[in-house]
């Protein structure tokens, strides 16, 4: 296939770091070429808003059945293990109609706007804890203390499980990540399909207890909407369903809240506007979606030949439609590049995708980020980013966010 010059030449989002280079890349390819074909991922690129909305909205063409396959092969020895470990994961998010139509409306009868905002109190309480956690110790990574248990808590809470699983949960969420969407070694692949089986088995055994053990929380719920029948849901995607809420409900909500304390602490002005008014964390939330969201990309598969911003893109192709970029469009966003935290339709990001797979989990996601920042504006006004700490990025190919942000608190005891 003839691959396009300038941008496409090495364009590579799995080396990122952090320091700005993938935004780098989206800027010159807006400018330069819209959609282009990056040899490196062996994917088409698209990084226009209009061009991402058409992606993201037209399914007939655009199937999202490869949202979730791994960006490198998996090697024999690990498909190996997970096939005879039986692992049978099938994520909602790599579902096309009529079946996607099917699951997402069986999920939304039980996770429901009611039920989310009634989860208020229980979040509040995790982030006081949090809160009590950090203060005294500086610095701290508020990354381990607040932004991975406080969602990470939440979503077990909502499933009804043991707050006890929080580590088990993370583990089985980070190696699905990091076997889709990064680019692992055979032994990194082979060790990861270990703990994939393992997490596969976790989740059943959570389903299998709920099957005669109701408890009124969402688990028990989708249990009830199943009420015995596979034709309606069977125990292997009510296990998938709960595979997807602990890595959606979890891991993509730790990096919207890392990513926000990331860019308001390097921007005192605004870190001090939202101390001074907690109005404007819902405001933040919203920027930080927009300027750095947490999914920075979702994958495509073309399904007839198709043109794209003017490119032909032949049946077959995969297409990354790089939602990153898209949030930091001119057409649509004045002085894009800049966090602004007073910014007027920051909601037209696509943060939480478009369309048929628009995400459910956006009001509980916009409910943690809004009150962990109003917590701990209240809590560390002078809350700072530590010197000389390291910030690692995963290498991610939808992933974008650090795993760890060391902060002072500057409160003692």
């Amino acid at each position: 296939m003839q691959t396009m010059a300038t941008v496409s030449t090495g364009y590579d989002p799995l080396t990122d770091d952090g320091s700005g280079m993938l935004y780098s890349w989206f800027t010159r390819a807006r400018a330069e070429e819209p959609v282009f074909y990056s040899s490196v991922l062996g994917y088409w690129v698209a990084t226009r808003h209009e061009d991402v909305h058409e992606v993201l909205t037209t399914p007939d063409v655009y199937s999202a059945t490869v949202a979730t396959t791994p960006v490198r092969p998996i090697c024999d020895e690990a498909l190996a293990i997970l096939v005879g470990g039986g692992w049978r994961h099938r994520s909602v998010f790599s579902t096309d109609a009529p079946d996607h139509t099917r699951f997402r409306a069986l999920i939304q009868r039980v996770f429901t706007p009611k039920r989310v905002a009634g989860f208020e109190p229980f979040i509040r309480q995790q982030v006081e804890a949090a809160c009590d956690r950090m203060e005294g110790v500086d610095p701290v990574d508020v990354i381990a203390e607040l932004c991975y248990p406080v969602p990470g808590l939440a979503i077990l809470e909502l499933l009804g499980f043991p707050h006890s699983y929080l580590a088990e949960m993370k583990v089985g969420a980070t190696a699905r990540i990091q076997l889709a969407t990064g680019r692992l070694s055979v032994d990194e692949q082979v060790a990861t399909a270990h703990l994939l089986v393992e997490s596969w088995r976790f989740a059943g055994d959570l389903v299998a207890s709920r099957v005669d053990d109701r408890r009124g929380d969402l688990m028990s719920d989708l249990l009830a909407v199943r009420d015995g029948n596979d034709a309606v849901l069977t125990l292997d995607q009510l296990t998938s369903m709960l595979l997807t809420f602990f890595s959606a409900g979890h891991e993509t909500s730790t990096y919207m809240l890392a990513n926000a304390l990331l860019h308001l602490l390097a921007d005192r002005p605004a870190w001090a506007a939202v101390g001074a008014d907690p109005a404007l964390a819902a405001d933040a939330v919203e920027e930080t979606l927009r300027f750095d969201t947490p999914i920075y990309a979702w994958r495509r598969l073309t399904l007839t030949d198709t043109t794209l911003g003017g490119v032909a893109i032949p049946a077959g192709e995969i297409v990354l439609a790089a939602l990153g970029s898209a949030n930091r469009d001119p057409d649509l966003f004045p002085d894009p590049d800049r966090f602004d935290v007073h910014r007027v339709g920051a909601r037209q990001h696509f943060a939480f995708s478009k369309g048929i797979h628009y995400c459910i989990g956006a009001p509980l996601a916009r409910l943690e980020g809004r009150i962990a920042l109003e917590g701990l504006s209240r809590r560390f006004p002078d809350l700072a980013l530590a010197d000389g700490k390291p910030r690692p990025y995963l290498p991610s190919a939808v992933m974008h966010g650090p795993q760890e942000l060391w902060v002072t608190t500057g409160a003692g005891r």
